[in-house]
């Protein structure tokens, strides 16, 4: 009874509302009406915006008055581009609200583009940028592209927002040449209002001083157009929350606007936890809160909350349902800050997942490895003898080695980019899996540690020099290893099989590497990409896996084997010509010299010239 009465008086309320607003409105158009529109002072730019208020605030009819004082001006000045613009502007606003319904707007709207893009300023830079601006097609894309050129004679405010306009024609199915064509924008127009997609490829890239700068001395009328919890994000992000703070209070807090979880950050990163807490609360009790939300405010309380709060916020993340903390992430996290935390049934399900998810990867050397047993199978009954009946290695050996590489990347994404882990899983909710350059590398080093201290044991009972120089001696092994890779370089760079991924700024290898160089130093890094990896994957595929597989069938199907192992066992699908030529070339090798030593050097050479090349770039780019 109460609710329905409730809803009655809700109803009520609402129609009268309505009714007294309309009556204003009304009111106020014959007020506005009888103020004239100077067609001398009224039409400096954004004039489209304040018609389209005045038009609100008044009656339809001003619509028809506006529109006639645009025709005025533009027949007393049909040299002024500028209200020949902003008169398709004004009308848009009509055209596409459903608020301020102008029953005309849609059809005055084409017919004012059509007169703009057919009329006497149809080449007009400007009215070129308008009309890219209202157009979708592939074509148009194209188009607009083919613009950059005879863009040079432009000013730099119309560069700048034919770059913007490309960032957003590209955005979503290009989104690397999007970010390129922001970075250009921002060049040019510090205060850009893409400049949070620069930004963000600038950090990608490793350039996280030029990022810093940017958004920091970005000018005041910037963040007009800027969402500043976005610039704030990426300041947390690259550790300058000082700098975060600074954007967020320079912005004029509305009052229905919901609590803003980047100025928890800002206060947690500066030490006021009381405040952050507040805000962290009130964010999680929103109608709608992000699952990525609940994770960061689980763990704020497990690091800076007592064990009631850290166990509460758990709870408050665990009542999202099955996808949430699938892996029993977070319940790691909170059984090593709390070990007395109480455990539920539903906190052991993420953990047996994740125990079926590493015996899939497990198993997934079968894969590689039935085709080669069954071929090898069917050779011995036709009595033709494999390639190397005395392998050092059988295929148990390369399922354990190929098993320990495969397990060894989910451990390691476990431990450190969970989030990449769980978005592999259809019932993960969530939504991002971006990872920082600092866990990457964490990554890449637990990954490398790990395949070392389970892989080199195969080593054992095995003549170190029978297996790393076999034939070759040190001299030859280590020359023609270094001679290789530089010839493979440039043979391939010449026919265009080039890598896209491994020594190209902004994938997670190279951002390992970056996250590495930060945390450890250019010798810790070379250490790792140059020496532990090359050694581990050397190891794995020229070793164990190709010498099991010349126990079993020819050489050359061994090797193509490998090779395709080792191409789809790296990081992006657009790299795996160049791999698998470098993993054939790799495989002769070991063959020619019977040892890994020149594969191993090969590679080494090959990681060292890329890591090297990166840490310039990236220096030269944040300069």
């Amino acid at each position: 009874m109460a609710s329905g009465l409730s809803s009655s008086i809700n109803r009520v309320t609402t129609r009268t509302t309505r009714s007294l607003t309309l009556l204003i409105c009304l009111l106020a158009g014959r007020v506005f009406a009888q103020a004239p529109i100077d067609i001398e002072t009224d039409f400096s730019p954004g004039s489209n915006k304040r018609f389209a208020e005045r038009v609100n605030k008044g009656q339809a009819s001003i619509y028809a008055d506006v529109l006639a004082a645009y025709d005025a001006r533009i027949a007393k000045y049909p040299d002024d581009v500028s209200s020949n613009i902003e008169r398709c502007r004004f009308i848009e606003t009509f055209a596409y609200s459903e608020d301020m319904v102008i029953e005309s707007a849609s059809d005055d709207l084409e017919t004012c583009r059509e007169q703009l893009g057919g009329g006497p300023h149809a080449k007009n830079v400007d009215v070129i940028l308008y009309g890219i601006e209202n157009t979708w097609e592939e074509e148009d894309a194209a188009k607009a592209q083919a613009l950059i050129p005879e863009s040079r004679g432009w000013t730099n405010e119309q560069r700048a927002t034919l770059f913007e306009l490309l960032t957003d024609k590209f955005n979503y199915k290009e989104p690397e040449l999007a970010a390129q064509y922001a970075m250009r924008a921002v060049e040019l127009k510090p205060g850009t209002r893409v400049l949070i997609t620069a930004a963000e490829r600038w950090i990608q890239l490793g350039a996280k001083d030029k990022a810093r700068r940017v958004l920091v001395n970005a000018p005041a009328s910037t963040w007009e157009n800027v969402y500043r919890g976005g610039a704030a994000k990426l300041l947390i992000d690259i550790g300058d929350p000082k700098a975060a703070a600074a954007i967020l209070q320079g912005g004029e807090k509305k009052p229905d606007e919901p609590p803003d979880i980047m100025l928890a950050r800002v206060l947690t990163e500066t030490g006021e936890i009381k405040a952050a807490r507040e805000i962290y609360r009130a964010v999680i009790k929103g109608e709608y809160v992000p699952y990525e939300n609940r994770v960061e405010y689980f763990e704020f309380e497990s690091q800076h909350g007592n064990r009631e709060e850290a166990v509460a916020a758990y709870r408050q993340l665990r009542d999202e349902g099955f996808g949430a903390d699938l892996l029993s992430r977070q319940r790691l996290s909170l059984s090593a800050a709390y070990p007395s935390a109480p455990w539920q049934w539903g906190d052991v399900t993420g953990f047996l997942l994740l125990v079926a998810l590493m015996l899939i990867f497990a198993a997934v050397p079968v894969l590689t490895i039935a085709p080669i047993h069954y071929r090898g199978l069917a050779r011995r009954v036709a009595g033709i003898p494999p390639d190397k009946p005395d392998p050092k290695w059988t295929l148990r050996h390369a399922w354990y080695a190929l098993g320990i590489f495969w397990v060894g990347g989910v451990i390691a994404l476990y431990a450190f980019t969970v989030a990449g882990l769980e978005m592999i899983l259809p019932w993960s909710k969530r939504t991002d899996a971006s990872a920082t350059d600092i866990e990457l590398g964490y990554e890449l080093l637990f990954a490398a540690v790990f395949g070392l201290l389970l892989v080199t044991p195969l080593l054992r009972g095995r003549s170190v020099k029978s297996v790393m120089i076999g034939r070759w001696s040190l001299g030859k092994s280590i020359l023609v290893g270094i001679g290789l890779a530089i010839a493979l370089k440039v043979v391939l760079g010449i026919v265009g099989l080039t890598i896209q991924s491994f020594g190209a700024l902004g994938n997670d290898t190279t951002r390992a590497m970056q996250g590495m160089h930060q945390s450890f130093g250019l010798l810790g890094m070379l250490l790792v990409v140059s020496v532990a990896v090359p050694f581990l994957e050397e190891l794995i595929f020229r070793g164990v896996m190709l010498e099991a597989f010349r126990g079993q069938v020819t050489f050359w199907f061994a090797t193509i084997m490998q090779a395709t192992t080792f191409a789809a066992a790296h990081e992006s699908p657009g790299d795996m010509p160049y791999l698998f030529v470098f993993g054939l070339v790799a495989g002769w090798l070991a063959k020619r010299s019977e040892g890994l030593l020149a594969s191993m050097v090969m590679h080494s050479t090959f990681n060292l010239t890329s890591a090297l090349a990166i840490i310039g770039i990236t220096s030269f780019m944040n300069r």
